[in-house]
């Protein structure tokens, strides 16, 4: 089985369109529990959500695989895996 070799965008991006796997950490649906503040809910959603999708990086910034743009930016990223082989 292979791994993802995961990159931290802060160190080196992917070529402008190409589509790679992104981890996104927190949520771009602010939604504050009672008694909490929006900053305090976004850090709490940036310690609890992680999500992993597919998306593409464009000229001026990160795209969802469908295309729309993403709220919450990517902080790794990875080439995609080759898919398995078709069997007969």
């Amino acid at each position: 089985m292979t791994t993802c070799e995961w990159i931290k965008c802060a160190e080196r991006m992917p070529e402008q369109g190409a589509t790679v796997l992104v981890t996104v950490y927190g949520s771009d649906m602010i939604i504050p529990k009672k008694g909490e503040s929006v900053a305090e809910c976004i850090a709490r959603q940036e310690r609890e959500i992680v999500e992993v999708s597919i998306a593409f990086l464009g000229e001026d910034g990160w795209y969802a695989a469908d295309g729309f743009p993403m709220v919450v930016a990517p902080t790794y990223w990875a080439e995609m895996p080759k898919p398995p082989k078709r069997e007969k």
